[in-house]
């Protein structure tokens, strides 16, 4: 998991992670591939960052096979991936731009940062 600052087509994620979008995939793969979950935001217009009022899903989770199947004792519950906005988190205006933290003299001590936190559910296999 983390902030990639690519989006979840983007060649870096798709041919050198080998993040696919389809489960099937990565259950019937020969060779290690890894899902990437965050593609059902990309189809939802929403982000984890937006930059000149676009979103942009730039913070991605990649799992592998054995969290997908739950053969690694812990099994990821695929329908609990979240773009976190919190209310506090999320600046005024038209388009949920979060309220950055910032650096130096422009600091805001009540901001946050540039993306939002993404969460998922991981459950541990009897």
């Amino acid at each position: 998991m983390g902030d990639l600052n690519d989006e979840p087509f983007d060649r870096s994620l798709t041919d050198y992670a080998l993040a696919e979008r389809q489960a099937q995939k990565v259950r019937n793969a020969q060779t290690p591939r890894l899902l990437n979950l965050m593609w059902p935001a990309v189809g939802a217009a929403i982000g984890t960052h937006y930059f000149d009022n676009h979103a942009n899903v730039l913070d991605q989770f990649l799992i592998s096979k054995g969290l997908l199947t739950g053969a690694s004792d812990l099994k990821v519950r695929l329908d609990s991936v979240r773009i976190e906005q919190f209310p506090e988190m999320v600046s005024g205006g038209d388009y949920p731009n979060p309220v950055h933290f910032g650096r130096g003299k422009g600091a805001n001590l009540d901001g946050f940062s540039d993306h939002y936190p993404i969460s998922v559910v991981i459950d541990e296999e009897d």
